[in-house]
């Protein structure tokens, strides 16, 4: 008798544990296309060759900073971290343009020496002991390779795969773009490319998907441009040009101007809390444009709802004003 129960104890056990397992280590329902896989290996294949390529130099010659401008970025990008943050805003630097000497925050893009010393205080709280030159001097090579890989979004968004790919592809190993992102080229082009390309991805993911979450990182993109790189005007114009020219072609619609005054208004706003842009910038013409877009999709939309109103207003109406007529 002792045994039998003690037989059936066990065998209850043993189902319970066979359950157990089975939820844990069960086989997963999910099932990764091979399509998926090829991709993400093209992908990264394709992010550390251009990754490689951008860091080729490093093979033969010792970290070294290329050209003039990057120079003063990267004193710009020790003091930070030598000070924090807040200190760069307060910050005059008279050993430059004697005797005047010069406001540095006024004069200074921060997306690039901001950026820089992110990198060197992330490294250095995982533990990574790196100096703030060497992170300088790779920090071009990886947006170059991060803009590659943005680039496959952008081309996936607007149509395919296919053309995410050969947009990486093409965005990873172009000369001219390898020029501005090998290593030591520390200037405000590595940034100011990814942020253009995060921004036109962002933006049209908007659009299609009607999502509020990707025009507001649309929106900050278009931000970190500002305070990044001076060519922010042209983005900001080709978004106002898309806009106007969807409108003036008939193909208006309310995702357009809610993604379109979203990115625009939030970007613009960003960028003027950057010392180096202020608001007094935006009573110029490359701001004054878009704006007046952003004003002409309202008014027309506007319009639009009060025309629909009428109509449905003289349908309502129309069988009570017979008997009077």
């Amino acid at each position: 008798m002792e045994s039998t129960l003690g037989m059936s104890k066990f065998k209850r056990f043993k189902r319970s544990a066979g359950r157990f397992l089975r939820q844990v280590f069960h086989k997963p329902k999910a099932k990764i296309s091979r399509g998926s896989v090829i991709i993400l290996v093209t992908m990264t294949m394709i992010f550390f060759s251009s990754l490689a390529l951008r860091l080729l130099p490093l093979i033969d010659t010792q970290p070294i900073v290329r050209a003039f401008d990057p120079w003063f970025q990267l004193k710009v990008t020790e003091y930070i971290t030598k000070n924090g943050y807040a200190a760069f805003f307060t910050w005059f630097d008279d050993t430059t343009w004697m005797p005047f000497g010069r406001d540095i925050p006024t004069a200074t893009y921060v997306g690039v020496p901001f950026t820089s010393a992110f990198m060197y205080f992330v490294a250095n709280a995982l533990g990574i002991p790196v100096d703030v030159t060497f992170v300088s001097v790779i920090m071009p090579a990886i947006m170059g390779s991060l803009t590659a890989v943005v680039a496959f979004f952008l081309g996936r968004e607007l149509y395919n795969n296919t053309v995410g790919l050969l947009s990486a592809l093409f965005m990873g190993y172009l000369p001219a773009f390898i020029q501005r992102t090998v290593e030591g080229f520390f200037d405000n082009e590595c940034i100011g490319v990814f942020a253009i390309v995060l921004s036109l991805y962002l933006f049209m993911r908007a659009i299609k998907r009607d999502s509020l979450s990707s025009a507001v990182g649309a929106g900050i993109a278009v931000g970190y441009l500002m305070g990044s790189w001076g060519a922010s005007d042209f983005l900001i114009e080709l978004l106002a040009m898309y806009a106007f020219f969807m409108l003036i072609g008939g193909r208006y619609s309310r995702r357009l101007l809610s993604s379109y005054l979203i990115t625009v208004s939030l970007g613009l706003f960003l960028g003027g809390l950057v010392p180096r842009n202020g608001f007094e910038n935006l009573t110029s013409l490359s701001y004054m444009a878009p704006i007046a877009v952003g004003a002409l999709l309202a008014g027309y939309e506007i319009w639009t709802r009060i025309e629909t109103y009428r109509a449905s207003t003289a349908a309502a109406l129309a069988p009570h004003m017979k008997p009077l007529l």
